[in-house]
């Protein structure tokens, strides 16, 4: 799985536009055509993903959740998942805004 910013998206585009085509899809992608980037980070995120649905929600409900991809298989856990999510971001505006906005 990959996850990348727009804007990175946008400086790969431009540099495959000038860089020439090899057909290893790996090698291009992450070799050729990123080696000139700029601050491109390459960051294992393992550790932030779940394929277990019970462990993703629970992980939400507790607060503690370092996830970014939680596998969910039935559409009232997906909900559920969206509630929390929205929850957790309300509650880091709340923490980062200044209180006379």
């Amino acid at each position: 799985m990959v996850i990348m910013t727009s804007k990175v998206v946008c400086d790969l585009l431009e540099k495959a536009k000038v860089t020439p085509l090899i057909n290893v899809d790996d090698v291009y992608m992450f070799g050729q055509l990123t080696q000139e980037l700029p601050k491109l980070n390459f960051i294992n995120i393992k550790d932030n993903l779940t394929l277990f649905q019970a462990n993703g929600l629970d992980s939400y409900r507790n607060g503690k959740s370092n996830l970014i991809a939680i596998s969910v298989g039935f559409p009232s856990a997906m909900e559920e998942l969206w509630s929390l999510t929205l929850i957790d971001s309300y509650a880091l505006k709340q923490q980062h805004l200044p209180m006379d906005l």
